[in-house]
């Protein structure tokens, strides 16, 4: 069974002090998920989706980004002010068998 990855996300201020617009690495999502996970993988986001890529195995897993996630997105990458928000996400597998 492949594994799931369950993760609470706080994008704080200073994330959004340091995001970058409608760039999927470093965006405040971005940087939040970096720091919650130690780092451990490449992450790459879009307004529907959150991969993760695992620096230390070849798994790959996505999450369903929620509503309030994707209005964030959209609200950020176009130049208005956003708060900060908690998300909770949970990733599947979706690495090749």
């Amino acid at each position: 069974m492949k594994k799931k990855l369950v993760y609470n996300i706080n994008v704080t201020k200073e994330n959004i002090a340091h995001g970058e617009p409608r760039c999927e690495n470093t965006c405040p999502i971005a940087i939040a998920i970096k720091n919650a996970t130690h780092r451990k993988f490449i992450v790459d986001v879009n307004v529907h989706t959150v991969n993760l890529i695992s620096l230390r195995s070849a798994n790959t897993y996505e999450a369903r980004l929620p509503k309030k996630g994707s209005n964030f997105v959209n609200k950020f990458d176009s130049g208005e002010k956003v708060k900060p928000i908690s998300l909770e996400l949970e990733f599947k597998n979706i690495s090749a068998e």
